[in-house]
């Protein structure tokens, strides 16, 4: 309330009736809404436009001009909080024209500067809108505008205000945040009037808001906020989305006014504030501008980085569902964050590179076939790698790793899966959940399969054991365990491989895939689909027995054989051996190889 009080014509108290100094006193006015005048039996400072005016100061002593008040026995009383305190030490002088043109001069100094608001925290409304305002080159209204981020600070015609969004500060633009009824040439000179906070049912005056001169300490503040890496925590190891916590360094360029950052999680990715509203972390990104990009995660809060968001607005993380953490915390990132993030980096990229071996099902139990190395392709989804084992698949799908058969290769949604690993882990070797075995049409939780990257060990293991598949390939095979005179009994016997007949339009078959069939007198034992079959006959062959399993030879089955009796297929009785055959130790007296029209035929019709 302190400064230049220059003498006006026109009462404001009165609704513009003109003053006549020689019957009454002058009425004097600062910038920013502050009368000094004469109310009936003192002299009082008045805050406020003509409707809504209020006393911040007075003095209670009769003297026709202001000035005489210095040599009064009366104080000034001031109103602090609500009640009125003596303060001493205030004296009024007349100026002169050029005395006051200095002073307005230095004020208007004091005016065009940056401006820092302060005064709310975190979870406070109005706390979005603190911050270092800085002073643009143009002017609105004869008094300066300032911007920080996508609020303007400016004069509206009647009032400050802080309003957000646009290119420039109108009266259009959406929303107003704050306003303060005061109509001095700076936000800086609005002492004795409280700032409004918009909120539900209307604006209400926060006297906590404080407007100051910025001082180096926020501009180096406000540098840290946006040339700072930042530090995600809060899950713990082997936690689902453990790898989007980590150091998030920040990037030269800024994008909707805010810093944009870049994190390696399951896949490059960055985290910006994407749409005006909310903080994102995206994959897929080409550029920050880029509408499309996968978001990994994300938090609704327009502040100027993720550093500064309320405690009680939580990051939302997106698996096969959207799922809100309030555990996720972030910090501004240390040396030693950096650090560990680098070794973190480094043994990923040894995974990202690495076979993977799949463990715990033991040779008699179902879906051992399964277990085995798994080799690193060269195709990726969803930012993760994908592994193939024979015939089966492993890849990440519909927020699990899982592996799947039937496809030829990884698709989304795609195949049948026989086991799954519910995590949203980058890699299938991290995460603490328990796979997952499809059996007995239901997936059944089972701790003992794991996953691990691949050792020589293990590469040395699978060479071995795909020189052998292909030595077992070109193996005969015997089947037994059903007695005389049960159903299926004549189908007991030793069965000749067959090598299938390649022909001109075979040349890009990859042989690898192609499983072999096997001959016994009148029976054929081939692969169909997803089962092995054996049928009867030569020109119009009949289904005699079938197994519903689709490992890649006989020997390999786990599951039971189906025999067909009384009119349909019906489990055997007994349980079905079978076993591969040496050179050496075959029958072939007990072995009659037919015509290769019939093997032809059959596999022509049956064999994929």
């Amino acid at each position: 309330m302190m400064g230049v009080y220059e003498m006006i014509l026109e009462n404001p108290i009165s609704k513009g009736k003109r003053v006549n100094i020689f019957r009454s006193r002058p009425i004097y006015k600062k910038a920013g809404a502050f009368y000094l005048s004469f109310d009936g039996n003192r002299w009082t400072i008045k805050v406020g436009h003509r409707d809504n005016s209020r006393i911040k100061m007075y003095c209670d002593f009769d003297t026709f001009f202001p000035w005489d008040l210095n040599n009064c026995s009366s104080s000034w009383q001031l109103l602090i909080d609500s009640t009125f305190q003596s303060i001493e030490g205030i004296t009024i002088k007349k100026i002169t024209s050029k005395q006051k043109q200095l002073i307005i001069e230095e004020e208007e100094k004091l005016a065009f500067c940056d401006i820092v608001v302060e005064g709310l925290l975190g979870e406070e409304i109005g706390a979005n809108v603190m911050g270092l305002y800085i002073i643009q080159k143009h002017k609105l209204n004869a008094r300066p505008v300032f911007k920080c981020r996508d609020y303007w600070l400016f004069f509206d015609s009647t009032e400050w205000c802080i309003k957000k969004g646009g290119d420039k500060p109108t009266s259009e633009i959406s929303t107003k945040e704050m306003t303060i009824r005061c109509d001095s040439i700076s936000p800086l000179f609005t002492f004795g009037i409280f700032w409004k906070v918009c909120q539900s049912g209307g604006f209400k005056e926060n006297n906590k808001i404080k407007l100051r001169k910025a001082e180096t300490e926020d501009y180096e503040k406000e540098d840290k906020l946006l040339t700072t890496d930042i530090f995600f925590y809060g899950l713990k190891e082997g936690d689902a989305f453990i790898d989007y916590m980590g150091v998030y360094r920040v990037e030269e360029y800024t994008f909707n006014d805010r810093p944009v950052y870049s994190h390696d999680c399951g896949g490059n990715s960055i985290l910006l504030f994407f749409d005006g509203e909310s903080w994102c972390v995206k994959s897929g990104l080409t550029s920050p501008s880029a509408t499309r990009g996968r978001t990994k995660m994300y938090v609704i809060s327009d502040s100027i980085a993720p550093i500064k968001i309320p405690k009680n607005e939580y990051w939302t993380v997106c698996g096969s569902e959207f799922i809100e953490i309030p555990e996720i915390k972030v910090r501004f990132a240390n040396d030693e964050d950096r650090k560990l993030e680098e070794e973190k980096n480094e043994q990923k990229e040894i995974e990202m590179k690495s076979d993977v071996t799949l463990i715990g099902l033991d040779k008699n139990e179902y879906h051992f076939e399964l277990m085995g190395l798994y080799r690193l392709t060269n195709i990726y989804l969803q930012d993760r790698p994908t592994y193939k084992h024979d015939d089966f698949w492993l890849y990440y799908d519909s927020g699990a790793w899982c592996v799947k058969s039937d496809i030829e290769k990884p698709i989304l949604g795609k195949g049948v899966t026989l086991l799954r690993f519910v995590t949203n882990a980058y890699h299938p070797c991290h995460g603490n959940n328990s796979w997952t075995i499809f059996q007995d049409n239901e997936f059944q939780e089972n701790e003992l399969i794991s996953i691990k990257i691949a050792t020589d060990k293990d590469q040395r293991a699978e060479e071995r054991r795909l020189k052998k598949r292909e030595l077992e390939k070109k193996m005969s095979v015997s089947l037994s365990g059903i007695n005389e005179g049960e159903p299926g009994f004549e189908c007991m016997g030793q069965y000749l491989i067959q090598i299938p007949e390649l022909t001109e339009d075979s040349e890009e078959i990859d042989t690898s895939k192609i499983r072999p069939h096997y001959k016994f007198g009148q029976f054929t034992l081939l692969f169909e689909v997803d089962r092995w079959s054996i049928y009867k006959g030569k020109n119009n062959p009949t289904q005699v027995m079938y197994v519903l399993d689709d490992s890649f030879l006989p020997p390999y089955v786990k599951a039971d054989w189906k025999v067909f009796f009384n009119e349909r297929f019906r489990t055997s009785k007994s349980q079905v051996k079978v076993n591969f055959i040496a050179e050496q130790d075959l029958n072939r007296s007990n072995s009659k190889i037919g015509p290769q029209k019939l093997i032809r035929k059959l596999t022509s019709s049956k064999l994929r």
